[in-house]
């Protein structure tokens, strides 16, 4: 292989030493799938320090284009950052994935391409090379962009943006404790991507030199700091706003003025309105018994939803030095209607308790009716008439007294 030692030599391969570990530490760390994707991403990395390597190494210019359309490789740093970034911030491993599948499409058309540059010329469209005479001094090649490195470029570029926005707006809204990771992260990112740009503006000491693999030593540094310092990886941020939108309960953030500044889920579902209609607005128009309410005190209050009354114990607390308030919304629809049940249980109890005294008393009573008819019909001189009358009687008191029977029961 026509590849020389030159003074990037040792940087790239100390660079090279630290992306590798990096790997495999990432790796190690699978408890979560974003540690396998950032493995990914470091491997990315690794690869591209070592084809660095051999490329600034490069003797002659076929050696050179030969390592130059190796590095389109790196072409997956940008995927494989974007993935690992999202997995990061809480999304599904099935929907990351075949979005990187679709996301990979277009650096492997190029990785392609660039070994085909010779007859369409959409990567470079010349190179010349200036062999020094000395050995040890890296040659230097001066080359024409074509329109499809500069897609490349900013596909690339696209993807790391993105990914950068989407983590530093989700670190922002995370723990504290998770602001040392952002920041190394954000290094990580930041350096290899003003470099690169030096590269393609050509504003580097040596124009045909891409600084970008050194530029990842550093970044490699900042992570493998974050990895013992900050413990990256090990656990993932969890926002303010996804432990919110968690709780199960109606939770309301009003300002100083009483206006609605943040809502859950669960209280946009609640109100039965949008969270974009509901903020801003005045707390007590939403909500009227927020005019009443006592802070540190439960207010039972209904809402009607569709034809169904829903009940709900509202909870309101100061934040911080009353600059605001918290409103809490807990739904005790079932607690209402099981006390309901046991109170209306307990009336038929009652009810039931003061049937069955009123029937046994009765029925003492036509016990005692019952005995004196027997009496007298045992009495009296036999008469048709007082016959008729006592059986009528007698069938009376009978009749009353499968009455209170079947009361009883």
């Amino acid at each position: 292989m026509n590849v020389q030692w030159t003074p990037y030599s040792i940087p790239l391969i100390v660079a090279g030493c630290i992306c590798a570990a990096i790997t495999m530490a990432a790796s190690r760390r699978g408890a979560n799938p974003a540690a396998y994707a950032f493995s990914v991403l470091m491997a990315f990395v690794t690869a591209n320090i070592a084809v660095s390597f051999f490329l600034l190494g490069s003797k002659d210019l076929e050696t050179f284009l030969f390592w130059i359309r190796t590095s389109f490789l790196g072409g997956g740093i940008g995927v494989a950052w974007l993935a690992f970034v999202l997995l990061y911030t809480g999304c599904e491993k099935k929907r990351v994935i075949p979005l990187a599948l679709v996301l990979a499409v277009e650096p492997i058309t190029v990785f392609v391409l660039a070994w085909l540059n010779d007859a369409h010329h959409l990567l470079w469209t010349s190179a010349i090379v200036k062999v020094p005479a000395d050995s040890g001094v890296m040659i230097s090649v001066d080359s024409s962009f074509g329109p499809l490195f500069w897609i490349w470029t900013a596909y690339q570029y696209t993807l790391l943006f993105i990914g950068f926005v989407l983590l530093v707006s989700h670190i922002s809204r995370s723990a504290p404790v998770y602001r040392g990771q952002c920041l190394a992260v954000a290094v990580a990112l930041v350096v290899p991507w003003i470099a690169n740009a030096l590269f393609v503006a050509k504003a580097t000491p040596l124009r045909h030199v891409d600084l970008t693999p050194l530029a990842f030593a550093v970044s490699g540094i900042c992570l493998f700091h974050a990895f013992y310092r900050s413990r990256f990886l090990e656990t993932i941020p969890i926002t303010h706003a996804d432990i919110l939108d968690a709780n199960p309960n109606g939770i309301i953030v009003l300002d100083g003025h009483g206006r609605i500044a943040d809502v859950n889920r669960t209280a946009v579902s609640i109100l039965g309105c949008g969270e974009d209609l509901l903020l801003a607005r005045n707390g007590v128009e939403v909500l009227p018994a927020l005019a009443l309410a006592v802070d540190g005190r439960d207010t039972e209050l209904t809402l009607r939803q569709g034809d169904v009354d829903h009940y709900y114990s509202m909870h309101t607390a100061l934040v911080g030095n009353g600059s605001g308030r918290l409103v809490f919304l807990a739904d005790i629809t079932e607690q209402k209607q099981l006390s309901d049940r046991l109170m209306q249980a307990g009336k038929m109890d009652a009810l039931g308790l003061m049937a069955g005294g009123i029937a046994h008393d009765f029925n003492n009573l036509l016990t005692g009716i019952t005995g004196n008819l027997s009496i007298m019909r045992e009495q009296m001189e036999s008469s048709p008439e007082l016959d008729d009358l006592l059986g009528q009687t007698e069938q009376a008191a009978r009749r009353a007294a499968d009455l209170t029977r079947n009361l009883l029961t």
